[in-house]
């Protein structure tokens, strides 16, 4: 791989990371809001009961949401900036969605997983292998 084409590849994956962290801080958003919604909505039902299970649910998969965002946020900031750290985050990443993925298969999900598999498999080899991209990043 040359290097201008690793330049890109690495430009290329550092829009599409900061593209997933707004992706994930509208979702958690939206998880927040709908947590509310539903709340409000079973107020009255089983004596609040439900009320309390959806702003739990809410909550704790919204705030999973902003954790996602600031970590998909670093990636693209540390490979912007070619910085060895960002990097080594999106390495991490990788392996605990490829772990993700191979649960879901386990689960029975076999169509996306198996995409899944793929895509982190080439993002695996691409930033974890290959010479001209990890030439790129500066130890810091």
């Amino acid at each position: 791989m040359q290097t201008r084409t690793a330049a890109s590849l690495v430009r290329g994956t550092a829009i599409l990371a900061w593209i997933v962290a707004g992706l994930c801080l509208l979702g958690a958003l939206l998880v927040f809001a709908l947590g509310s919604f539903f709340a409000s909505a079973f107020s009255s039902a089983a004596g609040g009961a439900f009320s309390t299970i959806a702003n739990i649910v809410g909550g704790v998969f919204g705030a999973l949401g902003i954790v996602a965002a600031i970590l998909y946020a670093l990636i693209g900031y540390g490979l912007q900036k070619r910085r060895s750290w960002g990097r080594m985050l999106l390495l991490v990443i990788t392996i605990i969605d490829v772990a993700l993925a191979l649960l879901l298969i386990a689960l029975g999900s076999r169509g996306a997983a198996i995409f899944s598999l793929l895509v982190y498999g080439a993002i695996l080899y691409l930033f974890g292998f290959q010479k001209d991209v990890k030439a790129l990043f500066t130890r810091s």
